[in-house]
């Protein structure tokens, strides 16, 4: 996506085949401002989806700790052993 931004914004580019193409300098501005746009939102999406993981991820972990007695595995076993945690929380650990 940012190789597009980038050729929207140069105001020329030219097709697979070589033909150049014209188009306004505004149209190309708009759908530049546009994808930037999208792509900021996708990320605060992305963001906060992340933040609902982690903040569902802690309040199991705190259950769990409350409701099993201390348990002296290393952190890997203590994650595997909380049964319904997304995998994605386990693969943040390692990503």
């Amino acid at each position: 996506m940012d190789e597009l931004v980038k050729a929207l914004r140069a105001g020329e580019q030219a097709d697979m085949d070589g033909t150049l193409v014209k188009v306004s300098r505004q149209a190309c501005e708009e759908a530049a401002d546009a994808i930037e746009a999208l792509q900021a939102q996708l990320a605060e999406a992305r963001d906060k989806a992340l933040e609902d993981v982690a903040k569902e991820a802690d309040e199991r972990v705190k259950a769990w700790l409350e409701a099993e007695p201390p348990y002296d595995g290393s952190l890997e076993e203590i994650i595997e052993r909380i049964a319904g945690l997304p995998a994605a929380i386990r693969d943040m650990k390692e990503g």
